[in-house]
């Protein structure tokens, strides 16, 4: 199969792509990096920034290039929602809802997940005085704010079915990251499986997704942040014996999904290595 992906000059694509290839199919990345002809990907195109017009007309004009389309920008997802998702590309109906920090935060609330709790903020002009200018909010500027929590946070990797059913889950503790996880130790909690199936019942997803989850210090579970797209360290899960990246290409291809017979809860290392370009 061709599989177009997007990032495909970004650190963590290599594995990605690497793997892909390994299951047979032709990988064809794009990226707007200027570098992202030196990736191993088997074709190689220079991308817009995913904002506006541009960008779906690019998209759109490669179409005919690919059998599958793998997302990983939030920024083309939001551009999905507006305008349509792209043909043969696995996107979730309610991924508007969740390219928003503000948008899926009120709707996580509204189906009463835990999510952090709100904290209210009292915002100053410079230049003021008696109580003039003074505005108490939970929201300020396009932020959400919120309680700060401390405790361990989580990336669970999930699979729906193209209906939303739920199909599987592996939680993953983020034990180092620099944006994106560099060690993460896979933990089959309970307690986390259930909370994304209780996530999945209450949207309409489509294929893959990953939930960010806060574990704080009183052992209370919180909804970080909901994304409507494979995680950049799904190869992580995919390591520990759960292909999340296979079974998205099955589910495409309208095939059963066969859960994994064991997944093992294991601790893997980004490493990154210079090359010359």
């Amino acid at each position: 199969m061709r599989i177009m992906m997007s990032a495909a000059a970004s650190p963590v694509a290599p594995g990605i792509i690497r793997h892909l290839q390994t299951l047979g199919h032709t990988v064809i990345g794009h990226d707007s990096s200027p570098y992202i002809e030196k990736t191993i990907a088997d074709r190689h195109i220079r991308s817009p920034r995913a904002i506006g017009g541009s960008y779906m007309r690019f998209l759109m004009n490669f179409e005919n290039s690919y059998d599958l389309y793998l997302p990983f920008l939030d920024e083309e997802l939001r551009l999905f929602g507006i305008a349509g998702p792209l043909a043969n590309c696995i996107c979730s109906p309610d991924v508007l809802t969740f390219t928003s920090k503000t948008r899926q935060q009120t709707a996580l609330a509204l189906a009463n997940l835990p999510i952090a709790p709100a904290v209210q903020v009292i915002i100053k002009p410079d230049e003021g005085r008696g109580g003039s200018g003074i505005l108490r909010t939970t929201a300020a500027g396009g932020f959400v704010v919120q309680r700060l929590l401390k405790g361990q946070e989580f990336t669970i990797d999930v699979l729906t079915d193209m209906d939303g059913k739920f199909l599987f889950a592996v939680p993953r503790e983020r034990l180092a990251a620099n944006g994106v996880s560099t060690i993460g130790r896979i933990k089959m909690d309970d307690d986390l499986i259930e909370l994304a199936q209780e996530v999945v019942s209450k949207f309409k997803f489509a294929g893959p997704i990953n939930i960010q989850v806060i574990t704080d210090d009183d052992g209370t579970d919180y909804i970080i942040e909901v994304n409507a797209r494979l995680s950049g360290s799904c190869m992580f899960t995919v390591m520990a014996g759960f292909d999340i990246l296979d079974a998205t290409v099955r589910l495409h291809e309208g095939k059963p999904f066969i859960p994994p017979a064991k997944v093992e809860e294991i601790t893997v290392r980004r490493s990154y290595i210079e090359e010359r370009i």
